[in-house]
């Protein structure tokens, strides 16, 4: 009886083509984590930067998948960019009527007349590959996809701006790409997916994405070193717990990340019920201030001592 097998495709652009409207990203530092952190009997493929374009990943995937066999654990990871984009003509299968995407190393910031978002990979291109691994490992199998980016930013245009938050490094854009997106678009993006993804024969799948589609996804200072913060996250769990039960799995990256990041909440899909863990959010201290009222009564309570030692000192010379 041959046995199982676990295979992790590690995907990272750190450094994106200087046109290509994209900041700088401390990818590079997950790969080699999350590479150092798998048990043994994983074969792990890495694709980096130049490597990492729309081909070089979808090739990758399609060779995955053809190497993998039924009973098989696969996990594919990426830590890059993430953008929202308007749907394809005719596509109205999503909740928010918009597509999340993955941005590989040849993928733009902005839609132009010579860029249509071609080298995007839309999430529903993702997901036809996903699903071909979960075909090919069977029931017996387990397909993880782990997403550290942005699948869009909801916050103020403009927070990119590295003069205004220099310390702070986002994995994607407040900007939906496509020719002219409207109000209307930007409003859909708060409509989320909630529904569980069928199980037709083929492996229980688990979607992780650093947050919801509609947030932001911060980079992490570790020890002086960036890395993503669900990436930091996954590979503590690996290290403590390896891959051997997929609830408790999620649950441990769950945790880690509310401690890295307490205000980003992760997303989960699966093609099984599961609920985040809950958490108690510690409140900031609040400053108590007295009213201005207040005050002036302490400065007046102030100066009736002051003048009740004054007469008690007055009284004591006339004594004398």
């Amino acid at each position: 009886m041959l046995m199982a097998d676990n295979h992790g495709l590690l995907i990272g652009v750190s450094t994106y083509p200087i046109d290509s409207g994209w900041k700088k990203l401390s990818s590079h530092n997950d790969i080699e984590l999350l590479k150092s952190s798998f048990p043994k009997r994983w074969t792990i493929e890495t694709l980096e930067d130049e490597q990492a374009t729309r081909s070089g990943i979808l090739t990758a995937l399609d060779r995955l998948c053809s190497e993998v066999s039924v009973g098989d654990t696969v996990l594919v990871h990426f830590s890059g960019h993430g953008q929202q984009m308007l749907p394809l003509p005719g596509d109205v299968s999503e909740a928010d009527l918009l597509d999340e995407a993955l941005v590989p190393y040849d993928a733009k910031a902005m839609w132009s007349e010579s860029y249509d978002g071609r080298n995007h990979i839309r999430d529903h291109e993702l997901a036809r590959r996903i699903d071909s691994l979960r075909d090919k490992v069977g029931k017996s199998g387990f397909v993880l996809v782990t997403l550290d980016s942005c699948h869009s930013d909801s916050m103020e245009k403009g927070d990119q701006d590295e003069s205004k938050n220099s310390d702070i490094i986002y994995r994607g854009t407040s900007e939906i790409f496509g020719q002219n997106p409207t109000d209307e678009d930007l409003k859909n993006r708060y409509k989320r997916d909630t529904s569980t993804i069928a199980v037709n024969g083929n492996s229980h799948v688990v979607y992780i994405s650093a947050c919801q589609s509609n947030s932001k996804n911060a980079e992490t200072n570790i020890g002086g070193i960036g890395y993503g913060s669900l990436s930091f996250s996954i590979s503590e769990v690996l290290k403590d717990q390896g891959l051997k039960d997929i609830g408790e799995f999620v649950d441990g990256v769950i945790e880690k990340m509310h401690v890295i990041q307490p205000y980003q909440t992760p997303g989960i899909r699966a093609s099984f019920q599961y609920k985040q863990p809950e958490f108690k959010t510690t409140p900031t201290p609040e400053i108590i201030t007295l009213p201005e009222k207040s005050n002036h009564l302490v400065i007046y309570v102030i100066l009736g001592l002051v003048l009740v030692v004054l007469c008690i000192g007055v009284k004591k010379r006339l004594r004398q």
